[in-house]
């Protein structure tokens, strides 16, 4: 993990999750029971490698929350992400996340996190 939080979810496994975050951290509303939550679904991925759950919870951590220019970077990512998917995609961040993920075993864990955030992510 390098110390660049941003570069390190510019990642093809992790990219589906860079809406989720940033609607996490942009409202301020990630409780306990949701970090719980996030940890606990990024755990159950055996496709996910330790070091994407590891930038995953380095990004959730309620003690090192992302500086106002790392959630600008953020935005940034995810709108140079989100430019490759359809105008329908991209009117949701949860689309966006969804259409981000690498494979279907993303896709589904995008759309539990996005339910659990409180985002809409029905399929396209």
């Amino acid at each position: 993990m390098s110390a660049d939080r941003v570069v390190d979810l510019d990642d093809p496994q992790l990219r589906a999750f860079a809406p989720l975050i940033y609607v996490a951290w942009s409202d301020f509303d990630l409780d306990d029971d949701e970090r719980r939550r996030v940890i606990a679904a990024m755990a159950a991925q055996p496709w996910l490698r330790p070091a994407a759950r590891a930038v995953i919870e380095a990004w959730i951590d309620p003690e090192e929350p992302p500086r106002a220019e790392e959630l600008a970077r953020l935005r940034t990512l995810i709108d140079r992400v989100g430019s490759t998917s359809s105008a329908r995609a991209r009117a949701s961040f949860a689309r966006v996340a969804r259409g981000a993920a690498s494979d279907h075993d993303a896709r589904r864990v995008a759309d539990e996190l996005a339910r659990d955030l409180g985002m809409f992510a029905g399929a396209d």
